[in-house]
């Protein structure tokens, strides 16, 4: 079934290309992407987002080894008529071809719009935010971890409550998602997520401040569920298949200040809430998965924030991006507490060099340190990133 979807979105893809190349009279169809292509020099302990992991057997005994490869290639076909529209967007990259949105919208009245299908999940700054526009190459560590996809099936209501000035826009959204990403809808559970954004700009400067929420559960396989208790993991019997609560608070904030160099930016977010996960990843790949050796069993309190500075360089093409992220995945915890790697507290300082030939072409050259919490049982990671980044886009 799998194989023939992929090849009826890719037969559909073809065809809105073919059309949209021999300018039939459909206006209203657009085709778009672009494409990441990746050279990565990753610590042993690091991930390189393209390739394989360290391997002492490929890499030899080195503390670094290099990847290359594709990261993202995108292709975007969209389509409006009055007040309905649709998009479907695919990726082509090592994982295949893999569909990432595939919706409908409906704009019922100025103020609300109706969007279903699988589509972009609407929370924070960081996770809405265009993957080809991402100065930093990669989102921050948490939200990393908590949206591994950035792309879920559901049904949306959004739009912006009207208000008296141009300068002062009011939106919000309020969606039922699957909770499991782009993996399979197995049950009948929705997952509650909402987003209220105020945005104002002026010649000068604009900022926005937004809070997020998301609600939702997570199938636990296993019959033990793990929580923190005066410092120590301890484990109690429940019924295989117990939904364990998800819960994300976000608050956001971002400012532009519009200069003689170009615009200065800042962009922050803080998240905190419970995550699901299991004992060896923080991280939840497929929250309705009910395989026992999968079971999301470890209940962690965590916090997670981010800080960019993102500044355009005079009138050159080059933009300088600045960042520092952390990411504490157990709070229950103390640096004394902590057993491994999935519990501690982690620091993450970037800098880059974005350079934008035209709308088309960009090169960007970025460096990720990581530090993380050590004590007796969990030592440093040599897991620090250095990306170079190449693009085009249509």
């Amino acid at each position: 079934m799998r194989i023939r979807i992929q090849k009826f979105v890719l037969c559909l893809l073809m065809f809105s290309s073919l059309t949209s190349i021999a300018q039939l009279q459909i206006d209203n169809l657009k085709l778009n992407g672009y494409v990441q292509t990746d050279l990565a020099l990753v610590g042993k302990d690091g991930k390189a987002f393209i390739g394989s992991a360290y391997s002492q057997a490929r890499d030899g005994n080195n503390d670094y080894f290099f990847r290359t490869g594709v990261r993202r290639g995108l292709l975007r076909s969209t389509f409006s008529s009055g007040k309905g529209s649709g998009a479907l967007e695919v990726s082509l990259g090592e994982g295949g071809i893999i569909p990432l949105v595939a919706y409908f919208q409906f704009d019922m009245f100025p103020w609300l719009s109706l969007q279903g299908g699988l589509m972009t999940m609407d929370f924070g700054y960081e996770l809405c935010y265009p993957s080809s526009a991402l100065e930093t190459l990669e989102r921050s560590m948490h939200t990393r971890d908590l949206f591994p996809f950035e792309h879920d099936f559901g049904i949306k209501f959004f739009g912006n409550i009207p208000t008296n000035s141009d300068k002062h826009k009011l939106y919000y959204s309020l969606a039922f998602m699957s909770g499991n990403a782009i993996n399979k809808f197995v049950d009948r559970r929705l997952s509650l997520m909402t987003h209220l954004l105020y945005n104002y700009k002026s010649d000068l400067w604009a900022y926005s401040l937004g809070t997020s929420y998301y609600e939702g559960e997570t199938n636990n396989a296993d019959t033990l569920l793990f929580e923190v208790h005066k410092g120590v993991w301890q484990s109690r019997n429940v019924e295989a298949n117990q939904k364990n609560k998800r819960q994300y608070i976000n608050f956001e904030a971002t400012v532009d200040w519009f200069n003689s160099w170009g615009t200065s930016s800042l962009r922050s977010e803080c998240t905190f809430g419970v995550q699901p996960s299991r004992k060896d990843s923080f991280s939840s790949q497929n929250n309705d998965s009910y395989n026992p050796a999968d079971a999301f069993s470890y209940q962690r309190n965590f916090l997670g924030l981010y800080l960019y500075y993102i500044q355009n360089l005079g009138c050159m093409p080059l933009k300088f991006v600045g960042k520092y992220a952390y990411l504490d995945h157990n709070t229950d915890l103390t640096k004394a507490e902590i057993r491994s790697c999935q519990d501690a507290t982690m620091h993450n300082i970037g800098i880059g060099l974005r350079y934008e030939y035209d709308k088309h072409i960009s090169a960007e050259l970025f460096y990720d340190k990581y530090i993380n919490e050590t004590n007796a049982y969990v030592a440093q990671l040599q897991d620090d990133v250095c990306h170079l980044r190449l693009q085009y886009k249509f």
